[in-house]
């Protein structure tokens, strides 16, 4: 390992284990701890039962698979074998997501920050918190980054094989193949033997799927079930938009996620801060997913796990930093809060914001399951929309000193 993975795997290290620590809190509703720091074996048991049992859970056998074994191997309760499962993974996606923005930059810093702000995600941050129930996601995402890494290197066997595997752990994975698509066209000529190959290859994994879930289900006598659960997916839309709290709420969940990323992607975009051909279509496919993604969650998912909205991001991670440097930097620059707080006009309309801002976060902003109180959701968003304030106002201040020059 030379010493840049290596810095890489440490900063890896001590995130994962931020983000464990964070889950154990007394205070906090979360599936691990037992509202005090301690494992709760009895939730997560039930959780793994669910998901052995459940046929939306059950057709995802790996995560499973892999506490079964560990719990077997070391005679290890399931809560605990579950923690060590996904922890692992989570610590392992941290060092994919360096490893995958380093083919596009050989900034080491630029790629570190990237790895960071995949932590900082807020599914990644409150994976285990009370409604977001991350279970198959860790695995999942170790084996999109990992096959993403041969996508781009253009070794398909490889691609085809992890690929598939990500899909077995949880079908969503599907939703990235239009963008995998889009950034495999050789755009000069769309007809061509190259393209009709590389569509073949990222059709291949579904196939596999195919091909494994037929078997899965009727091996366990699951087809009444598979069934049963189409036509219950058709029922969520009305629970996501049937009633104002519940639109609020998934409205917020994709704010959560998509807020953030998107306001600087917008105004990097219109500053064209991105650089090469590559980093254009990587924007063009995470926004083709986040539309395609955004669309199913609401119409067949429980939109209020706000991790399912997370699938888009995938296309951006390895490429972030590079993109927003100068829009983030600017949230950083102690003379623009100089600037901005020496005006009494900025500085009235500020704390008109920020007060609008605690309005929308602490009574707009409710989640229908879990405890409130015992998360920091609230928190997080009130953070993501200052960051906004902050940067829109120093914006707008910078524009006008241009214009005065």
């Amino acid at each position: 390992m030379n010493k840049k993975l290596f810095q890489a795997a440490i900063l890896s290290f001590i995130i994962t284990i931020i983000t464990f620590c964070l889950h154990m809190f007394n205070n906090v509703d979360s599936m691990l701890n037992d509202h005090s720091f301690k494992i709760s074996n009895s939730y997560l048991a039930i959780a793994y039962d669910l998901h052995k049992t459940y046929y939306p859970f059950a057709k995802r056998p790996l995560t499973n698979l892999l506490i079964e074994l560990l719990s077997y191997t070391f005679h290890s309760s399931i809560g605990f074998s579950f923690i060590i499962v996904n922890f692992t993974f989570i610590f392992f996606n941290g060092i994919l997501v360096y490893k995958l923005s380093s083919i596009f930059s050989q900034n080491h810093k630029n790629n570190l920050i990237n790895m960071v702000i995949f932590f900082l995600c807020f599914s990644n941050i409150f994976a285990f918190f009370v409604p977001i129930y991350s279970y198959d996601e860790p695995l999942q995402y170790f084996f999109i980054l990992l096959s993403l890494i041969y996508f781009f290197k253009k070794k398909w066997l490889y691609f085809i094989l992890l690929f598939s595997i990500s899909i077995m752990a949880r079908e969503s994975s599907i939703i990235l193949l239009p963008g995998l698509w889009l950034l495999s066209l050789n755009e000069q000529k769309l007809i061509n033997l190259e393209n009709l190959k590389k569509t073949l290859y990222l059709g291949i994994p579904v196939l596999v799927y195919i091909v494994f879930i037929i078997i899965y289900i009727n091996k366990n006598n699951l087809i009444d079930s598979n069934e049963e659960d189409i036509k219950n997916r058709l029922i969520h839309f009305k629970l996501n938009i049937g009633e104002n709290i519940a639109a609020a709420e998934t409205f917020f969940s994709l704010f959560l996620i998509l807020g953030l990323p998107i306001y600087f992607l917008y105004i990097s975009i219109i500053k064209k801060s991105y650089s090469s051909l590559l980093e254009k279509k990587l924007l063009k496919s995470f926004f083709i997913t986040l539309i395609i993604n955004s669309v199913i969650v609401i119409l067949t998912t429980k939109a209020r796990e706000s991790r399912l909205f997370i699938l888009p991001l995938f296309f951006l991670w390895p490429i972030f930093f590079n993109i927003i440097k100068e829009e983030i930097c600017e949230v950083f620059k102690f003379s623009n809060y100089i600037n901005l707080f020496k005006r009494w006009d900025y500085f009235l309309l500020f704390g008109f914001l920020i007060f609008l801002n605690n309005l929308i976060c602490y009574k707009m902003y409710t989640i229908t399951d879990g405890d409130a109180s015992q998360n920091y959701f609230n928190l997080y968003l009130f953070i993501t929309i200052t960051i906004i304030i902050f940067h829109s106002l120093f914006t707008i201040l910078n524009r006008e000193k241009e214009l005065l020059k």
